[in-house]
């Protein structure tokens, strides 16, 4: 059975709880989790919900499961210390 994206994106960050996603500590490690992840295996709802959890924003518009994915990379890149 295929993990929910959080979940997935928390086990493969190393992170111990999905709250640790939020943490700037963990930015680089869901940077790296996002290579072995294929943005059409989870839906666009999964995606965006990702996108505004992780990075603690409003609830976002994208067309595709790619482009949420694509943004939350460039946006985890701009904001890395």
């Amino acid at each position: 059975m295929k993990k929910y994206l959080l979940q997935q994106l928390t086990n493969l960050a190393g992170a111990a709880y999905i709250s640790d996603l939020h943490s700037n500590l963990y930015r680089a490690n869901i940077c790296a989790a996002l290579d072995n992840l294929n943005p059409e295996d989870y839906s666009l709802k999964e995606w965006s919900d990702a996108v505004s959890y992780i990075l603690k924003s409003k609830e976002q518009a994208f067309e595709t499961p790619a482009s949420a994915y694509q943004y939350l990379r460039r946006e985890l890149h701009t904001h890395q210390d």
